[in-house]
């Protein structure tokens, strides 16, 4: 599929938000980068770091989205400007139902109301691509995420699309021992 594509579609909504707000939001993906992937899975992954990106950005402040192949993957970095994320927060950052702190309102709506599952399902969609995806910040300067991800093979034999489906479907219901009673 075509990276730059997909990656243009799934920026549109957030060109308005970024203009209102003064944010520069910079888009880097070149044109002829093409890969075998699970469309579905990427665009969870890529609008959830978009949205974290956003909502953390203050007023002015920058937000850019990077697509590349590097060492056999392909790497999409999000990176932002604002408070950043405090070292010891890092190792339960993507744990479900995890909240971050300091967030007094939403820089593009002025809102709070999050449920802290964004986060954790970018990390399940990219464990089941077999991917990796870590996180980089300086408290005061800024948040990166990255996300690594092999080229997906196809076993003609196997639908591989419908057994990714079929654990995305998983990771998003909530598990009854998950809950608290």
């Amino acid at each position: 599929v075509s990276i730059a594509e997909l990656v243009n579609r799934w920026v549109l909504p957030y060109n308005e938000v970024a203009s209102l707000n003064g944010i520069e939001f910079i888009t880097k993906v070149p044109e002829d980068l093409y890969w075998n992937t699970d469309t579905s899975c990427l665009g969870k992954i890529v609008v959830n770091l978009l949205s974290n990106a956003f909502k953390y950005t203050p007023r002015n402040g920058k937000i850019s989205i990077l697509a590349e192949i590097r060492d056999s993957e392909l790497k999409i970095i999000v990176h932002n400007t604002g408070n950043g994320i405090e070292a010891d927060k890092l190792s339960t950052l993507f744990d479900r139902y995890n909240i971050l702190e300091n967030m007094d309102r939403n820089a593009y709506t002025d809102m709070t109301s999050r449920n802290g599952l964004g986060l954790s399902i970018c990390h399940g969609m990219t464990d089941l691509l077999d991917g990796n995806i870590s996180v980089r910040s300086v408290v005061g300067e800024y948040a990166e995420f990255e996300v690594s991800l092999p080229e997906l093979q196809v076993d003609a034999d196997n639908n591989e699309e419908s057994t990714v489906m079929s654990a995305i479907s998983a990771i998003q219901q909530p598990q009854i021992s998950d809950l608290e009673v």
